[in-house]
């Protein structure tokens, strides 16, 4: 069950649980919500139905803040062309083609394009490099499948991932610790 479903049916439930109590201020309290929240939730419930009471983001973008669509283009293409460079080196590296901007800069494109760390931008760039191997289907997905293992036998590790899909027998047997 996804979030928005999950804060929706609490909202359905709180109306609900008021209708049975005829008592706002009880089931408030006891759903941990004020009533000036029940009579908003109300409200949108009574005038757009369930759809109107998923969560509303209130934050707005500034788009006179953000650079240009050209920029954010080639600070992106960037980033997953060079996926090592940091944040400082691509003002320094962009500054020779005309284009300003500072690195608080470029990682606020990185976060929006969800490139912020060396090993996000490093999966792109591999993406990118080898579309062939994309076996899962756009997921990215990192995890082993374990069997439980006794001493001298070989366990199953399912590894899965956006460039490979493989199993792989491994052997455990344990040698000397010593």
């Amino acid at each position: 069950m996804m979030a928005e479903q999950k804060v929706i049916k609490m909202r359905l439930a709180l109306l609900e649980l008021a209708k049975q109590l005829g008592n706002v201020s009880k089931a408030c309290q006891l759903m941990g919500y004020s009533r000036d929240s029940f009579y908003r939730f109300k409200r949108l419930y009574e005038n757009g139905g369930e759809v109107a009471l998923q969560e509303i983001s209130r934050k707005k973008p500034l788009l006179k803040n953000r650079v240009p669509p050209a920029v954010e283009d080639a600070i992106v293409q960037m980033a997953i062309d060079q996926p090592v460079w940091g944040q400082s080196a691509w003002p320094m590296t962009s500054a020779s083609k005309g284009v300003v901007i500072s690195p608080a800069g470029v990682r606020c494109v990185w976060l929006r394009h969800d490139l912020e760390t060396k090993q996000k931008r490093v999966k792109a760039h591999q993406v990118k490099m080898f579309p062939r191997r994309n076996h899962v289907g756009g997921t990215l997905v990192h995890g082993h499948e374990n069997s439980p293992v006794g001493r001298n036998r070989t366990r199953r590790v399912m590894h899965v991932c956006r460039q490979c899909v493989s199993i792989k027998q491994i052997s455990t047997r344990r040698t000397s610790r010593y």
